[in-house]
């Protein structure tokens, strides 16, 4: 486990989710939105992570709200 590690997928429309490790190992996932500045996510199981990012990839969807309920993170 790399702590504060980045990993982030760009889908074919454009839309970008990412995940990282956090140094008490858990795992953050979040969509990001550019156009408001603001990140909005969750922690999430790698199962959970491999879901979203198949959505995103063969289906061109970002599905990281079909988790439940996200925090969001203005930057």
């Amino acid at each position: 486990m790399f702590p504060r590690a980045f990993a982030t997928y760009t889908s074919r429309s454009g839309a970008v989710v990412q995940h990282n490790w956090n140094p008490d190992a858990t795992l953050r996932l979040e969509h990001l939105d550019p156009a408001t500045r603001t990140s909005h996510g969750r922690l999430a199981s790698p199962a959970e992570v491999d879901q979203v990012i198949t959505a995103l990839a063969l289906e061109d969807r970002v599905t990281v709200a079909d988790l439940g309920p996200l925090d969001s993170t203005t930057w």
